[in-house]
């Protein structure tokens, strides 16, 4: 997520930016397996990120942060870490500004089939 693509390298055709592969991690995790708390993780991420590329980095963390908050909502945030956490919609149009062409929709058509998936 960190790396610097403009959306024209041939890898991306193969293996597009990896939200899917983060909710399958996550969704797949054994639950006696340790992962800590990814959203918390992203949530420190997002909010301390610098230079190369602050923003484009900065709102993938937060796109990562809600793929998190869609597959395990029962997981809390840092109360110890006052931010405010941003909309979906703020993340997508952030993404569609910073991110590599496509990259909007291809996380929130994820965002948005793991959610009816939720409510199936």
């Amino acid at each position: 997520m960190g790396a610097e693509l403009t959306g024209n390298e041939p890898v991306l055709t193969t293996w597009p930016m990896p939200y899917a592969a983060l909710a399958w991690i996550i969704t797949h995790t054994p639950p006696d397996l340790f992962l800590g708390n990814p959203r918390v993780h992203f949530q420190h991420y997002a909010d301390r990120m610098n230079e190369p590329r602050k923003a484009q980095r900065q709102w993938r963390a937060w796109a990562c942060w809600a793929v998190v908050r869609v597959v395990r909502p029962d997981w809390p945030n840092d109360p110890k870490h006052p931010v405010v956490e941003p909309t979906f919609e703020a993340i997508k149009n952030a993404i569609e500004l910073h991110g590599t062409p496509g990259e909007a929709a291809l996380w929130a058509g994820i965002v948005g089939d793991l959610t009816s998936a939720q409510r199936s």
